[in-house]
């Protein structure tokens, strides 16, 4: 096929780190996936997915020392807002935050505030 790009996607695993107060639960539910130093395993990198119609087209990366963003593989304005994957169904109420992290984050405190028998709402991020 001519015209197609590809592109190898890292293989990471998710693994039982918090980050930044982020359960791992939550971390693995979005998919989210981590560069770790294998001497004293604090987190380098984390791998933030990224889908377009709700499939994986590639990953935005966080340099935790740097604090810089790059991407890898099919990322982008016509990809999916972050989390979205996780709704595809909608939702009664839909909660927009500034960030990936934001988006765990949010995600996470309405989880942890909602009732047993309720669904925390759709956290998505633009960004």
């Amino acid at each position: 096929m001519t015209g197609v790009q590809t592109c190898a996607l890292p293989i990471c695993f998710p693994v039982t780190i918090p980050c930044r107060g982020i359960r791992d639960e939550i971390s693995n539910f979005f998919g989210v996936r981590f560069d770790v130093d294998e001497t004293d395993a604090s987190v380098l990198k984390v791998l933030y997915p990224v889908t377009i119609d709700y499939k994986l087209s590639g990953y935005k990366y966080r340099n935790m020392a740097t604090k810089d963003f790059y991407s890898k593989c099919k990322t982008g304005s016509d990809c999916d807002l972050f989390g979205a994957f996780r709704f595809k169904n909608g939702g009664k109420t839909v909660v927009l935050v500034g960030g990936e992290h934001d988006q765990l984050a949010a995600y996470q405190m309405l989880k942890d505030s909602t009732k047993d028998n309720f669904e925390p709402p759709a956290v998505l991020s633009p960004i």
